[in-house]
């Protein structure tokens, strides 16, 4: 069977970025809300005191801004990525 002489695709001529633009974008919510946060980034993080501790005062508005961020993002990425019918 003969090899197919169509052009290699982006990904093999170009690296994968998104190891690079995760690490950027983690390292700026760390930069930006480190101070008032603890940069507690990550739920099991944020909700394992709240557990152990029983302190439930604030934990609300990480869980709600949590769900609404992913809620955005996913409609931002259908709007700036998926072609419409």
């Amino acid at each position: 069977m003969p090899k197919s002489s169509a052009a290699p695709s982006v990904t093999t001529l170009v690296p994968s970025t998104g190891p690079l633009a995760i690490g950027l974008a983690l390292s700026a919510g760390v930069f930006a809300i480190g101070p008032y946060t603890g940069a507690s980034l990550n739920p099991a993080r944020t909700l394992a005191p709240a557990i152990v501790f029983g302190v439930w005062t604030h934990i609300w508005v990480y869980l709600l801004a949590t769900l609404l961020a992913g809620a955005c993002a996913g409609y931002l990425y259908k709007a700036a990525f998926v072609p419409s019918d």
